[in-house]
């Protein structure tokens, strides 16, 4: 297992949630029906009905039991520390607009951001506020995001800004090089006047996630 797939085991148990909430409300549809139809041909068809939605609930019932022991046993191998970034990292590249395989460090690096999220310095960010809503929601990923509250962002900034300067990788010798020399947060995301599609432009092109129309075959 990997965290890919820890990711994949969120949403099904979330998805599996609302099938079995739908089946439940489905059932009690079907059983308020037969305690006063009247109709033969329909509690017929209810009475045939009701068995399937039945079955279908206890699979679902049965998938998400095994994928939370899944998600749990993924918790061990992995640590919650290792899963807790993995899912801070997905949500700075979705906000960013790049491709997953863009390197996690020249994302936070680009958006200004620490290796997690610290509470305190974010409160107005936008991620923030979508994680926050999480926590209050008790969401799937609630729990990660609450550990989050205990970890220390200390001299991150210049520990990851080192080790981008350091990387042979070549996106990121062309990044500290020749795109972001001084490797600081653009005034671009702090400027509400710049335009989301004219933002997302320059990000993907920075991070080196944009489209060329020769690769693209156009």
């Amino acid at each position: 297992m990997n965290i890919v797939r820890e990711f994949r085991i969120v949403r099904l148990i979330a998805a599996l949630k609302q099938d079995i909430k739908n089946a439940e409300e489905l059932l009690d549809y079907i059983d308020g029906e037969l305690s006063h139809c009247r109709d033969e041909e329909k509690e017929s068809a209810f009475r045939r009905m009701r068995p399937i939605v039945l079955q279908a609930l206890d699979q679902k019932e049965f998938m998400r039991d095994k994928l939370k022991a899944d998600l749990e046993e993924l918790k061990d191998i992995l640590g919650l520390a290792a899963i807790e970034a993995a899912m801070y990292m997905r949500s700075v590249r979705t906000l960013l607009g790049v491709r997953k395989t863009i390197a996690g460090d020249l994302c936070l690096t680009e958006a200004g951001l620490p290796s997690l999220v610290n509470k305190a310095d974010l409160t107005d960010d936008p991620l923030m506020f979508t994680l926050e809503n999480c926590r209050t929601a008790n969401t799937a990923c609630a729990p990660y995001i609450r550990s989050l509250d205990q970890h220390v962002c200390d001299n991150e900034d210049q520990i990851l800004k080192e080790k981008a300067r350091k990387s042979a990788r070549t996106k990121y010798r062309t990044y500290c090089n020749l795109i972001n020399s001084e490797l600081k947060k653009h005034e671009m995301y702090a400027d509400l006047n710049v335009k989301e599609y004219a933002r997302l432009t320059t990000t993907r092109l920075c991070l080196s996630s944009h489209n060329l129309a020769m690769e693209r075959g156009r």
